[in-house]
């Protein structure tokens, strides 16, 4: 049985850096809110939505720092708890583990599943490990 856990410093860098794009964003709608001519339809069209939108990721980032998610492999399969839900993957389901994208610099672990309305799990970002080391982790449990 192996487990992964959720880094606490990156999801506090994130949650920190949500939470100023917020100030940020709620201050220039405040100073068009106060301008004349046309700003003010702007500061209520363009930067309340942006504002609220990054709210909702502080607080989401900051309800991930207070209970990081895991990935527990067991011998039944795999569990991705995070603070919002538990899934369980069996491993009869898992066709294999791969990085989504294999390209991007914001890599996440995930596994390809064999049936079932979703093809691919993505297991989220922040992690201690890096995604290739998780991938590889899992794959090593996987039973043949």
């Amino acid at each position: 049985m192996i487990c992964f856990r959720q880094s606490r410093p990156k999801l506090a860098f994130v949650t920190a850096l949500f939470a100023a794009w917020t100030i940020v964003l709620a201050f220039m709608g405040f100073v068009c809110a106060y301008a004349p001519g046309l700003w003010p339809y702007l500061g209520l069209s363009l930067f309340a939505p942006l504002t609220i939108a990054f709210a909702v990721a502080a607080g989401a980032t900051a309800m991930s720092f207070r209970t990081p998610a895991t990935l527990t492999t067991d011998a039944d399969g795999i569990v991705f708890k995070t603070w919002r839900h538990e899934q369980r993957i069996a491993w009869s389901n898992i066709a294999e583990f791969i990085v989504l994208p294999p390209t991007s610099a914001l890599r996440s672990p995930a596994c390809e599943l064999k049936e079932g309305s979703r093809k691919f799990v993505s297991f989220g970002r922040n992690w201690e490990k890096t995604a290739e080391e998780i991938v590889e982790g899992l794959s090593e449990q996987t039973p043949q």
